[in-house]
């Protein structure tokens, strides 16, 4: 299981590669915020630790082991 935090809209300018020079938009940008791997466990998500400049959304993710398949996952606004 993974939560991550989504900003809403980022725009970034491309120094080098095939991009080069140009700027692009990207929304609901990934910035894990933590991850459980598998064993039994408990955690507290205190409000700080969700205090994240620019991050609008949050998603938890439970997925197989492996980057197997997506078995569940549920969005949250802030």
């Amino acid at each position: 299981m993974s939560l991550i935090a989504l900003s809403s809209a980022e725009t970034v300018h491309i120094g080098r590669g095939e991009n080069s020079g140009r700027t692009l938009h990207y929304v609901n940008v990934e910035r894990n915020v933590g991850s459980w791997r598998g064993r039994p466990m408990r955690f507290s998500i205190l409000p700080d630790d969700l205090n994240i400049s620019g991050v609008g959304k949050y998603a938890m993710i439970l997925q197989r082991p492996g980057a197997g398949p997506i078995v569940t996952a549920k969005l949250f606004d802030m």
